[in-house]
């Protein structure tokens, strides 16, 4: 069930729906010129803000963070380093990929320890939507009912222990992240969906909890919602022909579907978006990318509106609770 009530984005909207308790001042840059926006991210008639997020008014100021996660976080990053990139705001957004997680968590708790050990970070926001851990049945929960057949399950087993032979005897290799997705995709596409997201947040609850006193606030940012000609809008590898054009979600259970798993595991603040991106078909790619936003967009600039906003939440409650101590 989703929480709240839709907060739309309009898909002419030149601004996006702004949180009231943040206080705006004139852009006078071009984000439709931006050189940290890469060019297959931007799409016809750009139009740049006329106001963004007055960050001086924030607790942002001369902080560093870190976003951790895939290409729709990459391109949150790429929004925050064109709209506050110069001083005076003296901010510093780094970003970390993570299209394939480590498959245990010893390995994932050591690839995010050296992440945070690059620079000083006061936050850290993560996004992904899907996690390609093809050992997920050694994590297995069983506290979210599982809809499917048994059938559907069998198979899933069979194609994890499949996609798991290939890495065997395919070591890894960063440079090849993307041809090792692909493949893990095309052999175990099933399971993505449900089994390996569960694993892989119940691994990163457990890691944060751990490591809550001494590493700086983690923050979960909202899976996006896809466009393609699925009922749940999300991209599936046998719906074929996928169409040229994005359209609007017709169930958005399905939708949400990974946005719930996320609540149920995680207990850090989030970011949410997700209602906001339901209509916004408009605002995609198109062109068989349902998935990723026009850059800038009501969309992305929304993101950076509520990603903000909470960072700035939730960093002034830590000082907070420093001062009392």
């Amino acid at each position: 069930m989703i929480q709240g009530n839709v907060k739309s984005v309009g898909h002419q909207s030149g601004a996006s729906a702004v949180p009231a308790d943040l206080k705006r001042m004139n852009f006078t840059g071009s984000l439709c010129d931006c050189k940290f926006i890469v060019k297959h991210h931007k799409c016809p008639n750009c139009r740049d803000p006329t106001t963004v997020v007055d960050i001086r008014h924030t607790s942002l100021l001369g902080k560093q963070v870190l976003i951790i996660g895939d290409s729709l976080a990459w391109q949150l990053h790429q929004t925050l380093n064109c709209m506050y990139h110069n001083a005076p705001h003296e901010i510093q957004w780094d970003f970390r990929g993570m299209h394939m997680f480590p498959v245990n968590e010893t390995e994932l708790e050591h690839a995010l320890e050296g992440f945070l050990s690059l620079k000083n970070y006061s936050a850290l926001v993560i996004a992904t939507g899907t996690w390609y851990n093809w050992d997920w049945r050694e994590q297995q929960h069983s506290s979210i009912d599982d809809p499917r057949t048994k059938s559907q399950r069998i198979f899933n087993e069979q194609c994890s222990l499949e996609a798991k032979e290939y890495f065997q005897t395919n070591p890894f290799r960063a440079s090849r992240v993307y041809e090792f997705a692909m493949q893990i995709r095309q052999r175990c596409h099933a399971l993505l969906q449900y089994e390996a997201f569960y694993s892989g947040l119940s691994m990163l609850q457990s890691i944060l909890h751990r490591n809550k006193d001494k590493w700086p606030v983690a923050i979960w940012k909202q899976t996006a919602a896809q466009h393609y000609n699925t009922s749940s809008g999300n991209f599936d590898i046998n719906v074929s022909p996928l169409s040229l054009t994005c359209v609007g979600v017709s169930n958005t259970t399905q939708a949400y579907s990974r946005n719930a798993v996320a609540e149920s595991i995680l207990q850090i603040p989030m970011i949410q978006t997700f209602e906001a991106e339901l209509s916004a078909f408009g605002q995609n790619m198109g062109g068989k990318d349902c998935t990723h936003y026009c850059n800038p967009s009501p969309i992305t600039l929304y993101w950076v509106d509520e990603t903000i906003k909470v960072l700035d939440m939730q960093l002034r409650e830590m000082a907070s609770k420093t001062s009392l101590v």
